[in-house]
């Protein structure tokens, strides 16, 4: 079985599908416009999602290079008497209908996430200012 699955492996690594290599040269012939404005969009949309997390009790990293935003958590799941960022992430989504990443999935050793999750910024803006309504109903 380990035969087939570096056989499919190997397939899907060695190059892009063909439907990706299309979408870059459509992507490639935007004008520098296009991304100058697309990286201040995502720029705002970082800093008001690490805003309102930041306002509402969890501790966020500022991202210099992605579409998401780690944060701490910590604090968080002792008020809310949780011990792990599954149950807090599963938690949030029950009580807020807002869904993270457990920061514990990015770690070769879980433990060293285990008071994280991850927010993606790459949202539109009522789905962000939504986010502000609710995790500042559930946490303030």
């Amino acid at each position: 079985i380990t035969e087939r699955i570096r056989k499919v492996h190997d397939f899907l690594t060695v190059g892009a599908p063909t439907p990706f290599q299309h979408a870059a040269v459509v992507a490639l012939s935007f004008d520098q416009e296009y991304y100058v404005n697309l990286q201040k969009h995502y720029a705002k949309a970082r800093k008001l999602l690490y805003d309102i997390l930041d306002k509402t009790g969890f501790k966020p990293y500022l991202p210099k290079g992605s579409y998401y935003i780690i944060t701490e958590v910590d604090d968080l799941m002792n008020r809310m008497k949780i011990d792990d960022n599954f149950t807090f992430s599963q938690k949030l989504i029950e009580d807020t209908r807002v869904a993270t990443v457990p920061g514990s999935s990015f770690y070769s050793n879980s433990e060293k996430g285990r008071t994280q999750v991850r927010f993606c910024f790459c949202k539109k803006w009522e789905t962000l200012y939504a986010v502000e309504k609710v995790l500042k109903n559930k946490f303030n």
